[in-house]
């Protein structure tokens, strides 16, 4: 009985966190779009959406024509652009999104890179601590 109860919480726990994590993917994806057809008076919510200002919002506000501009970037410079300064007057093509900034700045190495750290920051995390301290 007591193993169960355990494994129960295990269970709810599990369940709570993935409908956490898809409803945060959704808002992610989505949020501008929902923000602009339904929430466009909320100031709040268009911050944390990342909407601008005003009434006429689009959802997308360049995305798409920056990520195309990053990847003909990437093609002509497989092995990144190098680091650079972004924004107005100096690297304006550069991407919203982090990991296609990387990319473009540091070529596929580079993303590599970042995601194999970000990979065993997952293990850590996921995995018992002790593992992580073991030296042999």
């Amino acid at each position: 009985m007591r193993r169960w109860k355990k494994s129960g919480w295990k269970i709810v726990n599990i369940i709570f966190l993935g409908a956490l994590s898809v409803g945060l993917m959704y808002f992610a994806l989505q949020g501008r779009t929902l923000v602009a057809e339904s929430y466009s008076g909320s100031g709040e919510l268009k911050a944390l959406a990342g909407a601008r200002a005003g009434t006429d919002i689009n959802p997308y506000s360049g995305r798409i024509e920056l990520l195309t501009k990053n990847i003909e970037v990437l093609l002509k410079e497989p092995f990144g652009i190098g680091m650079r300064i972004s924004g107005e007057g100096h690297f304006e093509e550069a991407s919203a999104s982090a990991p296609v900034q990387w990319l473009t700045y540091t070529g596929f190495i580079g993303l590599l890179l970042i995601l194999l750290r970000e990979y065993q920051v997952f293990k850590a995390a996921t995995g018992n601590p002790a593992d992580s301290l073991r030296t042999e």
